[in-house]
């Protein structure tokens, strides 16, 4: 396997060969994560205030795309199941 740059081989056989499977099994994410965050803790800067709260546009441009496709949707479903009826 190679994906951005690394390569992944098998292991030198010994009595402890673990596969890659279990090798993987074997990874705590939480605990990478609580060391992950404790150590970027000390490069954060003080707190000045409450949090400003600022609006993503791109973020409301999609939602407003997502709605409307979801209005368009159902309105067509509407429609179609009205025909059927008559």
């Amino acid at each position: 396997m190679l994906s951005n740059g690394l390569s992944i081989s098998p292991l030198k056989q010994s009595a402890e060969a673990r596969s890659l499977r279990e090798s993987v099994l074997a990874i705590d994410n939480d605990k990478d994560l609580n060391e992950y965050l404790s150590s970027q803790h000390s490069k954060l800067p003080p707190r000045t205030g409450p949090a400003k709260y600022e609006r993503n546009h791109v973020g409301f441009l999609l939602t407003s795309l997502i709605c409307r496709y979801a209005r368009l949707t159902a309105a067509r479903f509407s429609r179609r199941h009205t025909e059927r009826e008559s």
